[in-house]
């Protein structure tokens, strides 16, 4: 129940419309950055409209990650022995998902305010990357979870078979949500491609 209250609260604070963000893919590291076509040549803007554009598709990761966990449960609650055993593994890290991603839920700041604390917006930016990358990679251990028991449950095919696909929506969405945000997916094992939080934004000049 906790993301599912959580989610009620972002969904809130962010506000409903389309899932689907015009979103741009280049990271704004600090001031300094150089603009690409897709963001604005002022880097306090380009940064606003990365937040604008991230929050507004982490909303709609979270309804995804939402619709998969309520059908999980209720496939949990169908099903007996081992494949019950599985679905509460199944939940507990789709539920994790999203209270992991409902942390970064807020109002994005106006372009004021990023004038005012560059570096501390742009933490947060890279902070939401970080897990959203997480999730991204979680869900794909997941997916193959739910495929792993097709076959095994005849009574609960049909379902199984439709948490898989929302299952890869909500995947879908959190890249939406990554590139929204400026970020790219990490693949396991790599070198990080997003700079650190920590870095102190080079002087413009």
């Amino acid at each position: 129940m906790r993301f599912a209250v959580i989610t009620f609260c972002a969904l809130a604070a962010v506000g409903c419309g389309s899932k689907k963000a015009d979103v741009a893919e280049a990271a704004t590291p600090g001031p300094s950055a150089i603009a690409t076509p897709s963001l604005p040549a002022d880097p306090n803007e380009a940064l606003h409209e990365q937040l604008s554009s991230g929050h507004f598709q982490l909303s709609a990761t979270l309804d995804s990650i939402q619709e998969a966990l309520k059908l999980a449960k209720q496939i949990k609650k169908d099903a007996k022995g081992t494949i019950a055993e599985a679905m509460a593994d199944v939940v507990d890290r789709i539920d994790s998902c999203g209270s992991t991603l409902s942390e970064h839920i807020e109002d994005a700041p106006g372009v004021a305010d990023v004038k005012k604390d560059f570096a501390k917006y742009d933490d947060q930016r890279i902070k939401t990357i970080d897990d959203v990358n997480d999730t991204i990679a979680e869900l794909k251990e997941v997916k193959g979870m739910v495929a792993g028991l097709t076959g095994d449950t005849p009574d609960l095919e049909d379902e199984i078979t439709k948490l898989a696909a929302l299952i890869a929506q909500a995947m879908d969405d959190a890249e939406g949500t990554l590139k929204a945000f400026g970020g790219k997916e990490q693949l396991p094992g790599s070198v990080p491609l997003n700079p650190s939080p920590n870095a102190s934004p080079s002087p413009s000049g």
